[in-house]
């Protein structure tokens, strides 16, 4: 490249480069004519052809030289020399080539134009047609020699007579027309000795240089090849080696292609994405008014911090922990899509943009209408944002000593004037209660009352029109209800709460009795729903502290125990409430505990159940308030307008799904539990032998003793006079209980009756059995005891 760059305007002639310098000779000869320059002669003539083949040669060999001196100057002192400093010696090696070249290129440029302006000139003055020179004193002599050469030339004898100043214009007449040349064939040159002498010597001379010279270069494999040594000199194994190499080296070449090849692909896809986002972003928001006020509405600062919540994200185990960020984010999202989309379709948006679809969330509209009415920047105007109020939260419940307000998010150790600790702080609304604050807003027009506010025929009435700041409350409390850090630790709150209630239904109240199989379920009043779930850690480490091993193990098998025969008993209560008997309710507990002889607990309606105005919502509105309220105090009616934010969140989101997150979590660990014990009780009754006295158990060691199932058996006399004995025993057939009948009464009796119910209620056999030693009574007695179990 060096080389090419160098004597690209210096060998692009060649080998007409001596017939070029004689005819720049012959120029230079008319000219010195006329400037009064020394004639040139043959030998300056030979001089120059001489130049334009002398230069050729240094000018080739010059890259290899200065090639040698930057090798010289930056190798190191080990004689070793860096890929960068090769790379650098390359640069610099081809940024020098272009010195010359630019140097002969300027020359050549200035040449062509002096040249193209003397040609010029004389073709100018050649086209000029008759003019009379008005000039008296011009001797006839100058008019022929002028006349015959056809040419301008200046007049030396009219120098003598006429100032320098003098601009009299000599003028030529016409000439004649030009006489046709005869023309010489080649070969009668060739004739002519004058030529053939000198064809013969630079044809000779050209010969011989070329010999010379290309020579060289045409058996310059064989001149390296015996200085450097042949390359068949090499072993087999050295040949095998290269290959090898050779081989890797195209392989790696080849995976590198490849690879760039897919990485071109992929920058592309990109770039086409990147492109398609960039227009459907330059569509969407059209002005920059729309930018601003699509952002002022969005208010992203409010929302969340990106950083805070990768972070937190990377520290999650728990699936329903996950979902409750994606919730929140989605939510988000439909609240900024609404913002977008009714900015751009109030600026002229797209035809797309117009017929897009709404979201699946219907329940939602209300929250995406407020928000793009532009409602979420003026809640939090009076406000915490959200995801702080989460931060404050987490800290407060996990922290032995609180939040601090000198905490610092990621992402905001740079802000100008460093980090404002207010913001942590809900914000204080100076000089307007609510009522005045909302009406200046909507006097402004930045605070709009929903659609079914206006109109001439609007409602007085209208809780709108009544209370305008119940949008804004309900867009800053949906928002906090859906932070996840607030629903996991409000969860934990509510589960250690809550408690779950039974009651009969209407069907239950005539159908469940003493020997249904459902008494007992029917009326469960304020059970805790953690029984059913494991001890908490903490609980777990409070109870145990202090305790020794013996008893700390004690406490775990009491704790499993409990929470095995909870689920079991769950198991149950859904099997009632399929049928239709039983009725259960997860609350937590009730304000008012209405149980009275006169109006008992168990018969009120449900509504008193499922009422969320009902339930003590104190343990969540303390830990909440504690963060949602400045700190620094504020007036009754601002305190009053977040004390509505947070109950609305609780009443009217966090409850109703954390009621049904905890319903189903009991459903499954029953199920989990109740599979578990199936499977053992199954185990036990297939290993579960006959009868046998307590002496033969040890006889076969698959046989297990009989669970405690207790048995009523019924002796009937033959003889009337004699009693018949209702005994109660156990497994072991050791008497617990009996009741005597007197001879002659009827068991069906009405006194009777009655102290058999008592009697097997306080028994609650799991069967009776009726000896059949008294015959025909026996038989009597069997049915007569069906009829008292199911009246």
């Amino acid at each position: 490249k060096f080389t090419i760059t160098t004597n690209i305007y210096i060998n692009k002639t060649d080998p007409l480069a001596s017939a070029m310098r004689a005819e720049t000779a012959e120029t230079q000869e008319d000219e010195t004519k006329y400037h009064h320059h020394p004639p040139i002669t043959k030998k300056d003539r030979a001089t120059e052809v001489a130049k334009g083949f002398f230069w050729q040669t240094p000018g080739a060999i010059l890259p290899y030289v200065v090639f040698l001196v930057l090798l010289l100057l930056l190798t190191k002192e080990n004689n070793q020399t860096s890929a960068y400093r090769m790379k650098l010696i390359y640069t610099l090696l081809v940024g020098s080539g272009m010195i010359p070249s630019m140097i002969i290129l300027v020359s050549s440029w200035k040449r062509l134009l002096y040249e193209r302006r003397r040609h010029h000139h004389h073709h100018h003055h050649q086209r000029r047609g008759h003019i009379q020179s008005t000039k008296n004193n011009a001797s006839i002599e100058k008019k022929e020699m002028i006349y015959q050469s056809a040419t301008i030339l200046p007049s030396s004898s009219s120098s003598s007579n006429h100032n320098d100043d003098d601009d009299t214009i000599k003028v030529i007449t016409q000439a004649p027309p030009l006489q046709q040349q005869p023309t010489t064939s080649i070969w009668s040159s060739l004739k002519d000795r004058r030529y053939l002498y000198k064809l013969i010597g630079t044809g000779f001379s050209w010969a011989l240089y070329d010999f010379i010279y290309y020579g060289t270069a045409f058996n310059q494999p064989e001149i390296l090849a015996s200085v450097l040594g042949n390359d068949d000199d090499d072993d087999d194994e050295a040949k095998q080696t290269k290959k090898k190499l050779k081989s890797s080296l195209e392989s790696r070449l080849k995976t590198v292609q490849e690879l760039q090849e897919a990485r071109a692909e992929t920058v592309a896809q990109l770039a086409t994405s990147l492109r398609v986002a960039e227009a459907a972003n330059a569509n969407s928001l059209l002005t920059q008014s729309t930018v601003i006020a699509t952002s002022k509405k969005i208010c992203q600062s409010k929302l969340l911090n990106v950083s805070d919540y990768r972070q937190y994200l990377s520290s999650l185990t728990d699936v329903r922990h996950v979902s409750d960020v994606s919730r929140y984010l989605n939510l988000i999202r439909e609240g900024n899509e609404a913002v977008r989309s009714k900015n751009a379709l109030a600026g002229g948006g797209s035809k797309e943009e117009k017929s897009k679809k709404r979201s699946r969330r219907f329940d939602r509209d209300y929250y995406r209408t407020c928000v793009s009415e532009g409602l979420r920047s003026i809640c939090y105007q009076f406000t915490v944002s959200p995801f702080r109020a989460g931060i404050m939260l987490e800290d407060n419940l996990t922290l032995a000593g609180g939040f601090s307000y000198d905490r610092i998010l990621p992402g905001e150790e740079d802000l100008e004037g460093g980090f404002d600790p207010k913001k942590w702080a809900a914000p204080v609304v100076d000089g307007a209660d609510p009522t005045t604050f909302a009406s200046d807003l909507v006097g402004s027009g930045e605070l709009v009352l929903l659609s079914s506010t206006q109109g001439s025929e609007t409602d007085p009435n209208h809780p709108e029109l009544k209370d305008p700041l119940r949008g804004c409350r309900y867009v800053a409390a949906m928002e906090l209800a859906y932070e996840p850090r607030i629903r996991r630790h409000l969860r934990s709150i509510y589960r250690a709460n809550a408690v779950m209630t039974t009651k009969p239904t209407s069907r239950g109240y005539d159908n469940i009795d003493a020997f249904h199989e459902y008494f007992g379920l029917h009326l469960i009043r304020n059970k805790p729903i953690k029984e059913h779930f494991p001890m908490d850690e903490k609980e777990s480490e409070q109870r145990k502290l202090g305790l020794s091993f013996e008893e700390r193990r004690e406490l775990d098998e009491e704790v499993k125990q409990r929470e095995k025969d909870s689920c079991l008993q769950f198991l149950n209560i859904l099997k009632a409430e399929a049928t239709g008997d039983v009725a259960s309710y997860i609350h937590l507990p009730l304000l008012e505990q209405i149980d009275t002889d006169e109006d008992p607990w168990f018969k009120h309606g449900e509504e008193r159940f499922k009422s969320r105005d009902n339930q003590d919502l104190s343990a969540l509105t303390e830990e909440l308030e504690r963060v949602y309220l400045p700190p620094d105090g504020d007036t009754d009616e601002w305190n009053e307008e977040r004390r509505k934010v947070l109950r609305l969140a609780l009443t009217t989101f966090l409850l109703p799904q954390f009621e049904a997150e905890a319903r189903r979590d009991l459903r499954e660990a029953s199920i989990k539990i109740g599979i578990k014990a199936a499977a053992e009780s199954l185990y036990g009754m297939a290993m579960e032998g006959p009868y046998r006295p307590s002496h033969l158990l040890g006889e076969n060691r698959f046989l297990v003793p009989t669970g405690d199932l207790p048995i009523v058996g019924v002796c009937c006399a033959t003889d009337s006079k004699d009693a018949t004995y209702l005994a109660g025993v156990t497994e072991r057939g050791e008497l617990k209980d009996h009741l005597a009948i007197p001879g002659g009464t009827r068991i069906d009796g009405n006194k009777m009756k009655e102290k058999v119910i008592t009697f097997l209620m306080q028994s609650r056999p799991a069967a009776v059995v009726v000896g059949t030693g008294g015959g025909v009574q026996s038989r009597l007695m069997a049915p007569k005891i069906c009829d008292i179990f199911t009246p």
